[in-house]
């Protein structure tokens, strides 16, 4: 059987033509189709940024474009063959036994996908950014945050700010102009991503994203000398993706702690310096996360944040920008304000789900009609938290439990058994929460009858 397959020869821009693009290669353009924009880098100047450094960013970069152009049949399976040629400055490193071998694992665990790279030693060499500013730290550990516009960004930052007082926190930010300005974190330092991947069209799934992102998360880390990257995901989120899978799916590990770990090998090789991964709530529900914080009397705020990344231009209200409230990101938000008893602050575009049909879930004065493409996104994360809630019944003998909770163990250094006691008591929280979420709805409600719950 074919596998979609693909090579993707990373250019210099400018560079003289080479007689290395062969038949069949495509063509990624350095500063075109992979930017690494300086004006955003120079932020992260806080010592000399290395050329191990630039050429991870430009590594990460080249992985984001391949998996964006080759598309998947997914007819034929999931693993696709994925080929790139990346000039860098340091080839004996990435050509090295022990670079290649932490690069592939990283990416086959995340992405399910077969890898491989050549080498080549850059014809320009990069003026690389030297030392800009100082930062005046109280700490010599600062924790870098990566972080975007959602709830657990904002929870989690100000939950690390009561726990960890001493630490500054240096965040880095996801920009997603459809959401607006994120929320005040409080942070003493915030760089945005300086990497911008140029496709059209191409594959969706997009696993690739996670590296790209905390590749930068890490590079910030290095520049402030801290040593400790801090992801604020919840354990829904984290695990959820791994332990219900759609299909022949390869399981979703964005925020997975065998992902991190397998990263934090290839950053430390980079950068020559331990460098790791943590996730403190994930063991927590998104719930249990808001409730935390409702007991320090810190939630003034969360209302500015998003949890929806459907496409904004869609779902506009009164010219404002508005979440759907039934996609995967909605739903889990929707049942962690309802644990928390903050439901009912705010709006949504499919409103009120106690309605007896969709369209008259629509919130007053909407200006279109639900689509079948609405109904599906519904349906698929909706089936989904079913499918985590319904495990809680058989957490015991699951064999897709046990095999998560074997990966996070692996990751973690800790026990088999006490992993499985916590997976099985964080499958037990979430069955609570979205029971309890979908069971206040009335019995006509057409997101209860879905749900049969």
């Amino acid at each position: 059987m074919d596998r979609p397959s693909v090579s993707v020869f990373v250019k210099e821009k400018r560079s003289k033509p080479t007689n290395s693009v062969r038949r069949g290669h495509k063509v990624c353009v350095l500063g075109e189709d992979v930017q690494i924009r300086e004006e955003i880098l120079e932020k992260f100047c806080y010592q000399e940024i290395s050329s191990r450094a630039y050429d991870l960013l430009t590594i990460a970069g080249a992985v984001a474009y391949a998996d964006r152009v080759c598309k998947r049949r997914r007819t034929h399976g999931w693993r696709r063959n994925l080929h790139l040629l990346v000039p860098v400055h340091q080839s004996r490193f990435w050509k090295s036994e022990q670079t290649g071998k932490a690069l592939i694992d990283v990416l086959v665990f995340l992405t399910g996908d077969n890898w491989s790279f050549e080498f080549r030693p850059r014809a320009r060499q990069v003026g690389f950014l030297t030392k800009q500013k100082t930062l005046n730290l109280e700490t010599s550990q600062p924790i870098v945050l990566p972080s975007s516009h959602g709830l657990d960004s904002f929870v989690h930052s100000m939950l690390l700010r009561s726990e960890r007082p001493k630490n500054e926190i240096v965040r880095v930010l996801t920009k997603n102009p459809s959401f607006g300005e994120a929320p005040d974190l409080g942070a003493i330092l915030e760089l945005q991503v300086p990497i911008h991947v140029r496709t059209t069209g191409g594959e969706s799934t997009y696993r690739s994203r996670s590296f790209l992102f905390y590749a930068v998360a890490g590079t910030a880390s290095a520049m402030v000398k801290g040593s400790t990257v801090s992801i604020p995901e919840n354990g829904q989120g984290s695990l959820g993706p791994s332990l219900v899978i759609d299909g022949n799916e390869w399981p979703y590990r964005g925020s997975h702690p065998g992902f991190t770990k397998l990263l934090g090998t290839l950053l430390s090789l980079v950068f020559d310096r331990s460098l790791s991964f943590e996730h403190p709530r994930i063991w927590n529900t998104k719930g249990e996360m808001l409730n935390a914080l409702r007991r320090l009397g810190s939630e003034k705020g969360w209302e500015q944040t998003r949890s929806c990344p459907r496409d904004q231009r869609d779902l506009r209200y009164s010219g404002s920008r508005i979440q759907c409230g039934i996609c995967g990101g909605c739903l889990l938000r929707r049942m962690a304000l309802n644990a928390a008893g903050l439901q009912g602050q705010e709006q949504y575009y499919w409103d009120d789900l106690g309605k007896p049909d969709a369209d008259s879930s629509l919130i007053l004065g909407s200006r279109r009609k639900t689509r079948k493409n609405d109904m599906d996104i519904f349906l698929s994360n909706a089936l989904a938290m079913n499918r985590l809630s319904e495990m809680a019944s058989t957490a015991g003998t699951n064999a897709r439990v046990r095999q998560v909770g074997y990966e996070i163990a692996v990751a973690t250094g800790d026990d088999l058994k006490s992993t499985l006691e916590r997976l099985h008591g964080l499958i037990e929280k979430h069955s609570h929460e979205w029971t309890s979420f979908v069971g206040q709805l009335p019995r006509e409600s057409w997101v209860r009858r879905t749900c049969f719950i």
